[in-house]
């Protein structure tokens, strides 16, 4: 009756419950597919109120939430082909997936909004595309390359949870990599918005000012020697004893 009180008062005294370690699992499983896409509904819908916040545009912010739910759609794929199992551990990976995905896309979307015209001073879609994307896109590349390096000893781990969170985050890199730098550019080449100014952001002054002061050539500073000047001569003059006569 202590332990189960709900039940008692339901069945009475008399009612006996089976259990093992196992059962845990079980329950678990039997709510984990509707808990993680609620997860995954939470988590892209603060994406979207963010990138909204941030980037003022809301296709902008609908785009990128599409990109991350693909990144998502991929690593569910991943689980089938790799043979991972569907459980508490890679649910946790792909929710936290939703948040790096996030990371390696925003960077050229923003670029993208902020900039007008490419250093031609064309304004069209994909000059500005060229532009963000030339401006964004080592430095995405080279930190994803870095973090794909950093997981690598994680792949020669003996418990099955590091390997799991090795082939997931590996995946969510890689994945996320390939949304950032090979779909957003073409997705916005052709139905990118245009430039928006945000507090967030550099309006169109601060760009220019910034194109107009990298457009300028460095400013050369005259060398000036300074001319030590002679010290003005004190004349000290000491007053003359008088002689006084010898007797």
């Amino acid at each position: 009756g202590e332990v189960f009180p709900a039940e008692v008062d339901a069945y009475g005294e008399d009612v006996v419950f089976s259990w093992n370690f196992a059962y845990l699992y079980y329950e678990a499983d039997a709510v984990l597919p509707e808990l993680t896409w609620n997860y995954f509904a939470l988590g892209l819908s603060g994406i979207f109120v963010i990138v909204l916040i941030m980037l003022v545009h809301p296709l902008t912010a609908l785009v990128l939430v599409i990109g991350v739910g693909m990144v998502i759609l991929f690593l569910f794929g991943e689980l089938w082909v790799f043979g991972i199992r569907f459980n508490q551990v890679s649910v946790i990976n792909m929710i936290m997936a939703t948040g790096l995905a996030t990371d390696y896309v925003v960077y050229f979307v923003q670029k993208f909004m902020t900039v007008t015209k490419n250093i031609d001073g064309e304004t069209s879609r994909d000059a500005r595309m060229v532009r963000a994307l030339t401006e964004t896109g080592s430095a995405v590349f080279l930190g994803g390359l870095t973090a794909l390096i950093g997981t690598v000893p994680m792949a020669f781990a003996n418990s099955v949870v590091i390997r799991t969170f090795f082939s997931l985050i590996f995946g969510t890199i890689l994945l996320s990599l390939l949304v950032g730098l090979m779909l957003m550019p073409v997705v916005f080449s052709l139905i990118g918005p245009g430039a928006v100014k945000s507090a967030f952001m550099l309006d169109d002054d601060d760009e220019k000012q910034l194109d107009v002061e990298s457009e300028q050539p460095p400013n050369k500073v005259a060398a000036t020697t300074a001319v030590p000047t002679a010290a003005p001569l004190i004349m000290v003059t000491t007053p003359s004893v008088p002689e006084f006569p010898r007797k």
